[in-house]
């Protein structure tokens, strides 16, 4: 049947093909056709095929299809019914042809009921839930239901504090009404009262109080009070000071009569003597005014330190015998500071002098004694501070002074082993190497031996000693001899130099007369000698001179 089916419809297909020849003819030859007939019937899905032959020629034909009528289905039945989880099939039959139609039904899913709790959660576990299908009891799901944690309420003090000792406080879980936390409450501390003096203080003692604590009466704070302290009116003197001694002031303290304090005040030095303020205003110079006899320097006016007496101070001050410096404030003498004072008979310079300057105590002809301290580190510069002191007899450095030293009643520059400056009955030690310039000069020596370790005798040494008789010199190593080294010495009868000196200076033996004797060992003539020294160690000089060669 199938196949009979087939064939048919090609055929209609082929006359369906031939159609438009044939329409065309008709319309040329307005050819006249019969009634259609159904050649194939339609079915619910294939086209069936009609045909109408030509009333004029019956070999002529025309076809066409007839539309499928399409399924006239019955309603839908369910084969297999769907489940939660599975679909479900159903099906349909045409009432034309007796074909079948099948589709699957959607699973119908889980219809959920309520969650109950199977293990309830607590603060620190974990619960469950679970819930069962409406639709199929054996369906079931499982669900977890978190710890519900901790859910605190307010602090609450359960333990109070005090003023030293911390307290406690609680908080409680509104979850569970088991579980606490506890935390530290400081301590109050102390709300300490107005100090409550229980003892004064005084002027020298302490006094005693206390606070106690508004919190707890039991609690208190012991204060010790710093002794007051003396309140001291002005100083009033009880003993005046003098130009050379100290005097005495006191003072009263305003909170306690009885207690008293006392100070020395510095001497005043001699009335007339003339300050002047230097170093910025915080240091006095001094300077000479009408002064004689003893003059004291005192070692502070107006409150300040008198560290200097000025160039030329006290030169030519012809009634001074004294000078004594008060105190050890004092550092530097100037320049011509005691020139010419010819009463002039001692000083002490105090420690804390540095420096005492050029020409201090030339022509002080009674000068017997000069010490100096430790501190001294100039004394002249280069020029010889005691030229015309004639009478000069002790000289003394005190120990530690790393410069000078005072030896055989010489001043003696310690690295060099020059002999500065002899006094009248000086012993010159057998070290000394140089004797400096004017280190006799004008002095009332007598005899002076001069050892073989000098080298050098510098000029004007024995200048104007007019009392020098005897001078024995020791030819070791001397070389040189300055000028008017014996220049003046009117009665030194007699000396011997040796050709072993290799240089005398001019004017050496100036002023020497016909009375005074020069023997000169090693020259035979004074040509001899003049080849050797030149002329000028003869200059101005009248004395004998006998060469022994």
């Amino acid at each position: 049947m199938k196949l009979k089916h087939k064939l048919l419809i090609a055929c209609a297909t082929l006359a369906l093909c031939a159609v438009p020849f044939a329409v065309a003819g008709c319309a040329e030859n307005e050819t006249a056709y019969g009634e259609w007939e159904t050649v194939t019937a339609a079915t619910c899905e294939n086209e069936g095929v009609q045909m109408r032959v030509s009333l004029a020629d019956p070999l002529v034909t025309q076809t066409r299809a007839i539309p499928a009528n399409g399924h006239s289905w019955n309603e839908w039945e369910t084969v297999t019914a769907p489940t939660c989880l599975v679909a479900g099939v159903e099906t349909r039959t045409c009432n034309t042809c007796e074909n079948s139609d099948m589709r699957a039904i959607p699973a119908l899913g889980h219809e959920w009921g309520d969650w109950e709790t199977d293990l309830a959660a607590d603060c620190y576990s974990s619960g469950t839930q679970s819930r069962t299908c409406l639709r199929d009891e054996s369906h079931t799901e499982v669900q977890t239901i978190s710890a519900l944690g901790h859910d605190f309420g307010e602090w609450v003090i359960t333990r109070a504090p005090t003023c030293t000792a911390a307290g406690v406080e609680t908080r409680y879980c509104r979850n569970c009404n088991k579980h606490t936390e506890m935390r530290s409450v400081k301590p109050y501390g102390h709300e300490w009262s107005t100090y409550v003096i229980t003892r004064h203080a005084t002027c020298t003692e302490e006094g005693e109080g206390m606070y106690i604590c508004a919190n707890d009466a039991t609690h208190i704070r012991p204060r010790t009070v710093k002794a007051l302290g003396h309140e001291y009116g002005d100083w009033v003197v009880s003993v005046p000071a003098t130009e050379s001694e100290e005097g005495e002031d006191i003072r009263v303290c305003r909170r306690d009569s009885s207690h008293t304090q006392t100070r020395t005040s510095a001497p005043v030095g001699s009335e007339g003597l003339e300050y002047t303020l230097i170093s910025d205003g915080t240091e006095y110079k001094v300077r000479k005014g009408i002064l004689s006899g003893i003059v004291y320097i005192p070692a502070k006016y107006n409150g300040l330190p008198v560290t200097k007496i000025d160039d030329n101070g006290f030169m030519n001050c012809p009634e001074i015998e004294r000078v004594v410096i008060l105190g050890n404030n004092l550092k530097t003498v100037g320049n011509n500071a005691f020139a010419m004072c010819k009463k002039l008979q001692s000083i002490e310079f105090p420690e804390g002098v540095t420096t005492i300057g050029v020409n201090a105590f030339i022509y002080c002809s009674a000068l017997k004694s000069v010490s100096f301290p430790a501190s001294m580190v100039t004394i002249g510069g280069n020029i010889n501070i005691f030229r015309y002191c004639s009478a000069l007899e002790i000289i003394t450095v005190a120990e530690g002074n790393p410069t000078y030293k005072a030896d055989g009643g010489c001043l003696i520059e310690r690295a060099t082993n020059t002999l500065l400056a002899g006094t009248v009955n000086a012993v010159i030690p057998q070290y000394v190497v140089t004797i400096g310039s004017y280190a006799f000069h004008g002095r009332d020596i007598e005899s002076v031996s001069i050892p073989a370790s000098v080298e050098r005798i510098g000029s004007n040494v024995f200048y104007g000693c007019k009392k020098l008789k005897e001078v024995t010199i020791e030819n070791g190593k001397l070389m040189h001899m300055g000028p008017y080294v014996f220049a003046g010495c009117k009665n030194l009868e007699r000396i011997v130099i040796s050709a072993t000196v290799s240089e005398i200076s001019s004017y050496a033996f100036s002023s020497w007369t016909e009375e005074q004797t020069i023997v000169v060992k090693g020259f035979a003539s004074q040509e001899e000698a003049d080849a050797a020294w030149g002329s000028g160690w003869r200059n101005n000089c009248k004395a004998e001179i006998v060469y022994e060669g």
